[in-house]
C-alpha cells in the first residue's frame, strides 16, 4: 500500500501546530501563576507591614517618639522582637524534624533518603514521572516536548517511609514559615522608613516653608517700618 506524501505532510503539520497550542497555553499559565504569586507576595507584605503601624501609634500619639531617630530604633526594635516571636514555631518544627530525623538514622546505622519513590521516601506517596527521558520532537530545528513523560511510581504506602512522612513536611513547612516571617520582616523595615519619611521629613519640609514665610514676613514689616 502507497500512503501520500501530501497526507503525511499535513498530518506532521497538524502535529506540528498542535505541539505549539500547547506550548503557547503552557507559557501563558506560567505567566499568570507569576503574575498571581506577585501579587500574592505584594498583598502579604503590605499587610505585613502595617503591622508596625499599631505597634508605634501609642507612642507616637503619647509623645514618647523624641524625632526621627528615636523613631527608626524603636520601630526597628519591635519588628525584630515580632521576628523572634513568630520564628519560635517554624524553627521548633525544623528542630523536631532534626531530631526524628537523626534518632532514626542512628538507630537504623545509616542515612536515609528522604526524596526517594521506591522504598523509603516521601516520593512513594506520590506519582513520579521520568522526566530525565521526556518524549521531544523537533519544530522549526527546535527540540521541544512532545508528550507527558513515562510513570515511575505510583502512590502506595511503605512502612519503611513513615519517617520521611513525618520529617520532610515538618521541614517544608518550617521552611515556608521561615520564608514568610523573614518576608514580614522586610516589608516591616520598608514600611518603618516609609512612615519616617510621610511624618517626619515631610513635616520637617513645612515647617521649613513656614518659618521661610515667616521671615519673609518680618523683612518685610522691618522694611516698612524703616520707610516711616
Amino acid at each position: 500500500m502507497i500512503i501520500n506524501p501530501l497526507i503525511l505532510n499535513n498530518a506532521n503539520q497538524r502535529e506540528i501546530w498542535r505541539i505549539i497550542l500547547v506550548i503557547f497555553i503552557f507559557l501563558l499559565i506560567i505567566l499568570a501563576l507569576f503574575s498571581l504569586i506577585f501579587d500574592l507576595v505584594k498583598a502579604i507584605m503590605i499587610r505585613q507591614g502595617r503591622k508596625i503601624d499599631g505597634a508605634m501609634i501609642n507612642l507616637t500619639d503619647t509623645g514618647l517618639i523624641e524625632g526621627q531617630s528615636d523613631y527608626r530604633k524603636t520601630a526597628r526594635r519591635k519588628s525584630r522582637m515580632m521576628l523572634f516571636k513568630a520564628m519560635m514555631i517554624p524553627i521548633l518544627l525544623i528542630v523536631t524534624g532534626l531530631i526524628i530525623h537523626f534518632t532514626y538514622t542512628t538507630i537504623i546505622g545509616r542515612a536515609i533518603n528522604l526524596w526517594d519513590y521506591e522504598r523509603e521516601g516521601f516520593r512513594t506517596i506520590m506519582y513520579v514521572h521520568d522526566w530525565s527521558n521526556i518524549p521531544r520532537v523537533k519544530v522549526f530545528g527546535v527540540s521541544v516536548i512532545s508528550d507527558w513523560p513515562a510513570l515511575l511510581n505510583k502512590p502506595h504506602f511503605e512502612v519503611e517511609a513513615i519517617v520521611s512522612y513525618i520529617v520532610l513536611p515538618l521541614y517544608v513547612i518550617g521552611g515556608i514559615c521561615l520564608l514568610v516571617t523573614t518576608q514580614a520582616h522586610i516589608a516591616r523595615f520598608i514600611r518603618i522608613e516609609y512612615l519616617i519619611k510621610e511624618h517626619y521629613e515631610s513635616d520637617i519640609s513645612k515647617k521649613q516653608l513656614y518659618d521661610t514665610s515667616a521671615a519673609s514676613y518680618e523683612y518685610r514689616e522691618s522694611e516698612d517700618t524703616l520707610e516711616q
